[in-house]
């Protein structure tokens, strides 16, 4: 991951603060009143945010201590807000297991190997039939394969920093093999319009299957 480049984004200040339409997605189709919620790469906290004022018990985890320090200095009276500053491929386990594991924007910016340590993660600190929700770019994205192909296959350093693009159907397979069932996925355009771009992305709900 890209920590430096994410610093200084942050540092700017130029991202908006209004909730992604797909956190608006997962709460009104996952949440009620007593759901908790990690989310993997929370960076300004735009999402974060707009579950807490939801009363949702979150705990919102970034790599970027610039985001982090933005965020406890402006929304430290949340209480049902935890923030955390780490890496979120190496967590270790949470006492409390959470009803969602929630991640917009982040698991295509790992490798394949920490991906896979990361749905293992998630799994063990699901509660039963918790769900992992994930928005990613995948190979159908505009993005993919511009820029400098570096490390692994499917990733590109671009405007920079890296982006691994996610095959959907092997990333379905890995999930099911690992321990989830699918519930939904799609890959289209309509799921984060940015201006007058409106780009092709992935969701994939995986429910814990134990």
């Amino acid at each position: 991951m890209d920590k430096n480049y994410w610093n200084e984004y942050y540092k700017k200040g130029i991202v908006t603060q209004l909730p992604s339409l797909f956190a608006k997605h997962v709460f009104s189709s996952y949440c009620d009143q007593n759901t908790s919620l990690v989310e993997l790469g929370c960076g300004n906290g735009r999402d974060a945010i707009f579950f807490a004022e939801k009363n949702i018990k979150i705990t919102a985890i970034d790599q970027s201590e610039v985001a982090i320090s933005k965020l406890k200095e402006n929304f430290h009276s949340y209480t049902n807000l935890q923030l955390l500053n780490g890496d979120f491929t190496i967590l270790n386990d949470f006492d409390n297991p959470f009803d969602i594991v929630y991640s917009r924007f982040t698991m295509h910016s790992i490798t394949e190997e920490q991906e896979t340590d990361v749905l293992k993660w998630a799994l063990r600190n699901l509660n039963p039939t918790g769900l992992f929700c994930i928005e990613a770019r995948g190979l159908k994205n505009e993005l993919y394969e511009k820029g400098e192909p570096v490390g692994e296959r499917n990733t590109f350093f671009y405007e920079g920093h890296s982006r691994r693009f996610i095959d959907l159907s092997e990333f379905k397979a890995k999930m099911q093999e690992l321990g989830y069932e699918i519930i939904d996925y799609a890959e289209e355009k309509g799921f984060s319009p940015f201006n007058d771009d409106d780009e092709t992305f992935i969701r994939i709900t995986g429910k814990k299957n134990n």
